[in-house]
């Protein structure tokens, strides 16, 4: 995989993704359907929601890539929003990865995440 071409691609998807509002990203989670606590540990069953989503992408070298989208909550729902992309060529193994992200607040603060 030609990591430089895989990480312009991703690099788009990423601009792409942060110029969208809270608002439009709080759409596409999953709804919250329950929370539990054991051991002081706290998690969340979700339902529904639009993510990971996946998509091919053609490079400019002809190479197709597939594009992973994943939005989750941070720390609690309906608290900060992390948006994780990530790229590969389909070839086995995951050393070849590229992956990025960052965090939104319900304010619409961004930062690297």
């Amino acid at each position: 995989m030609d990591r430089a071409e895989a990480r312009q691609l991703l690099d788009g998807e990423l601009e792409r993704m942060r110029r969208l509002s809270y608002a439009d990203l709080r759409v596409q989670m999953p709804r919250v359907t329950g929370v539990y606590r054991f051991l002081g540990a706290t998690a969340w069953l979700e339902r529904g929601g639009e993510t990971p989503r996946h998509h091919e992408v053609l490079g400019p070298s002809g190479t197709r890539y597939m594009l992973e989208v994943a939005l989750t909550w941070e720390d609690e729902p309906e608290g900060n929003i992390h948006v994780s992309v990530s790229i590969d060529d389909g070839k086995p193994g995951f050393a070849w990865l590229v992956s990025d992200g960052f965090v939104i607040s319900p304010n619409g603060q961004l930062s690297d995440g």
